[in-house]
């Protein structure tokens, strides 16, 4: 999956290119989809049951999930993106 994020910050045009590949894991015999969707629910409902993520009700992803910290914890389960940053 690649996607691509344009726009102004700091009144400078910058562009963000992330990619992402998740393989199956033939140890397990898990697809890609199972590890993309399994993987980040899970850490996500840990990151509710310690505390972490202390809202309720209805969240959105993008300002109520720790980005460091679910990304480290996506990282130790074998997935990583690729982000590069273009400013012009």
């Amino acid at each position: 999956m690649v996607n691509v994020f344009a726009g102004l910050k700091d009144g400078k045009k910058k562009k963000i290119v992330v990619n992402l590949l998740i393989e199956r894991d033939l140890k397990t015999g898990l697809m890609a989809m199972s590890l993309g969707v399994g993987y980040t629910a899970s850490i996500v409902a840990c990151m509710i049951a310690s505390g972490e993520i202390k809202g309720k009700g209805v969240l959105s992803p993008a300002t109520d999930v720790p980005y460091e910290s679910f990304m480290k914890q996506l990282s130790q389960r074998g997935i990583a993106l690729d982000e590069k940053i273009e400013k012009s």
